[in-house]
Formats: C-alpha cells, structure tokens, sequence
C-alpha cells in the first residue's frame, strides 16, 4: 500500500515538474517572440524617423537653395536699378554742368513729384524730398544774409529771432550750410558720388540737384562753434533747440528712428523753416516728418 502511495507521489511530482517546464517554455517563448515583436516596432519607428529626417533635410537644401536664387535675383535687380539711377544722376549732373541757363531740363521718370501738391517752392510749406522735387529743379528764391546765413526772406526774421534767443540762453549757434543754389547741390553731390562710389549711399546723405531743401532758402545746417554736424547732440544747445525751435517755426527736418519716412539718415543738425503755426502744431501732435503731417508718404525711398 505505501509503495503505490509512492508511486502515485512520484508520479505526481514527475507530471507537476513536466507542467513547470512547459509553461517556462510558454512563457519564455512569448517573452522571445514579445522581444522580437519589440524589436522589429523600434526598427520601424526608427526606419520612419529616419525618412522622415531626410525628407526634413531635403525640404531644407531646397529651401536654401530657391532662397539663394531669389537673393540672387533681387540683387541682380537692385544692381540694376542702381545701375540705372547713377546714369539717370550722371546724365543730369552733365546736363547741368554744360548749361548756365535757369531752367535745367528736368529728368524724366517717376522720381520727380510723386503728388501734385506742397510743391510751390516760393511758399513755406513746399515738401522737397527724394520723390518730391523742386519745380523747375534749378529753382532760386531770392535771399538775405543773417550773420553767416543765407536765407530765404520767408525764414530769415524768424530765424533771427531764434539765434538771438539762443544766445540769451548761453548757446552760439551759428550756421554751417544753408542755402545751396542747383549748381552748389551739383558739385556737393557729385563729391559724395565719386566719394562713396555708390548710388544707394550718395543718396542716403546727399541730395541729387533738384530735390535739395537747401535749394529753397528755407533750411540751415546749426554748428555751436567749433561743433558741426554730429557732434550737436552732444552740446547743451541741442536740448534747447528740441524744446524751442518750434517757437520759431523750424523744425528738425531729418529725426531719428524717421529714416524710412525722410529717405535721410538722422540729421540732428539740419532744421527747416515751416512757419511758427505748422511747427507748434506739429511739436503739440508729436508729429515729427513733413511726410506725415502732410500725410504725402507716397513714392517708397530705394
């Protein structure tokens, strides 16, 4: 009797070791297979990346290269333009140079006079700028001398008026540059020409004869001594004048962070006559430009 209980306990045993075994090799048979299923999703995440990483790469070289090409032709055509431009300048710098007589031919295009209004330059509120131009372009106003100004009669009292009060505040302001006839604005342009041998430069600190505001006797260039151009922002008149030149009716025509606007880099020195109304009613509006008080932002500077 015990031995068959043995028996049937052995048997027992046997059976129970051969059900651990076949489910060691269930399990570990799905752990390989749950392994390789693994395995062969990460390869497929990666294989997918991977494409997609090239595609990505593709469309960037692409890019980079329809990008190079537009460069390339907007500044075939600024070359162009320029190109065009400087002999438009240097045929009407010829012209003038060979002709003494007043009326200079105005050039043609689109440059000259973009509106049809603030373009009497023998009134205060004639707009002069790069698409705004004088008519006719070798335009003379009669003029007056005050200390080392040559003015327009228009500008010349209030501008008396302004030096004096400035000398009272402690500031000798005098002029460096004011009014400039055609054939002054040819040779000062034709200088900054050959000097920065560029059209775009020239342009951003010369005006072309015709589309000068010296032209009307109704700007000045201020210096306080020794101090010309630049260096203005740095000496206490400069201050005074931000507070009262409008009392006067000057204006500083060229502001900064107004270049866009003007077509002029910053020009703290240069003022324009506008009339004591139109600059206190500008200083009031916080109105800085011409452009934009007269609401002429027609013609975008090159």
């Amino acid at each position: 009797m015990r031995q068959s209980v043995a028996r049937r306990q052995q048997q027992y045993h046997k059976k129970h070791q051969q059900t651990e075994r076949m489910t060691r090799r269930v399990v570990y048979g799905g752990l390989a297979i749950g392994a390789a299923l693994v395995g062969l999703w990460v390869w497929y995440l990666s294989a997918t990346v991977d494409h997609a990483a090239t595609e990505t790469e593709a469309r960037i070289v692409q890019r980079e290269k329809d990008t190079a090409v537009l460069v390339k032709q907007l500044t075939e055509r600024r070359l162009a333009r320029e190109a065009a431009e400087r002999a438009e300048v240097a045929q009407a710098i010829a012209t003038s140079a060979q002709s003494s007589s007043a009326n200079v031919a105005q050039p043609q295009g689109k440059r000259c006079n973009f509106a049809r209004k603030h373009n009497d330059p023998s009134r205060i509120d004639v707009l002069v700028n790069k698409k705004h131009c004088l008519v006719p372009l070798s335009y003379a106003p009669k003029t007056v001398t005050v200390g080392s100004a040559v003015l327009s009669p228009l500008a010349a009292s209030d501008y008396r008026k302004m030096i004096a009060a400035a000398a009272e505040a402690g500031h000798s302001l005098r002029a460096s540059s004011s009014y400039r006839s055609f054939a002054d604005q040819v040779s000062t342009y034709r200088y900054w020409l050959e000097y920065t041998d560029s059209i775009s430069e020239t342009n951003a600190v010369s005006a072309m004869p015709g589309y000068s505001e010296h032209q009307t006797g109704l700007t000045v260039d201020l210096a306080v001594g020794g101090c010309v151009l630049d260096c203005l922002t740095k000496h206490a008149a400069y201050p005074w004048l931000t507070q009262h030149a409008h009392e006067y009716g000057f204006i500083e025509r060229y502001p900064l962070g107004k270049e866009e606007i003007t077509g002029y880099s910053h020009e703290s020195w240069h003022y324009r006559y506008v009339g004591v109304e139109t600059a206190s009613d500008m200083k009031r509006s916080g109105i800085q430009t011409l452009e934009e008080y007269w609401e002429m932002l027609g013609g975008v500077y090159d």
